[in-house]
């Protein structure tokens, strides 16, 4: 398999607490430079997109304080991972699917997520802006 596909389709962990929290351990550093990385680069947006038009004050720096907030409540969530694992396991037997790999995959969604939503944001009030200021200027 290859590197990608081994980290977002991986191999259950075996249903005990210790197996699954070392399998859960084993993943979280991919999943925070894929968190940083989303954050970088909204971090980035935000720098750049205050230096286009109507906006343009110049190059403003965003505070490093909402980056670093969502990557400490990604971890955060991250930590219930293994919780939830070992839950589901004992809820569903032995016999239930294994749910770490899905639970994994949608942390890793939402927290990549949670890193650009910012984007998102900038990019609508940046086009009211723009629109707003082409309506004005006619």
């Amino acid at each position: 398999m290859s590197p990608l596909t081994e980290f977002l389709f991986p191999v259950p962990a075996e249903r005990r607490f210790g197996a699954i929290l070392k399998w859960w351990e084993r993943r979280r550093f991919g999943f925070n430079l894929a968190v940083i990385g989303a954050g970088a680069f909204t971090y980035a947006y935000g720098t750049v997109i205050t230096l286009l038009p109507p906006i343009s004050e110049g190059l403003d720096y965003p505070p490093l304080e909402g980056p670093l907030t969502v990557l400490v409540i990604a971890n955060v969530v991250y930590l219930l991972g293994p919780m939830a694992e070992t839950t589901l396991g004992g809820l569903m037997g032995r016999g239930g699917p294994a749910t770490g790999p899905v639970l994994f995959r949608g942390m890793l969604t939402l927290g990549i997520g949670a890193a650009l939503l910012p984007s998102l944001i900038m990019t609508f009030i940046w086009v009211a802006r723009f629109i707003a200021w082409i309506l004005v200027s006619a």
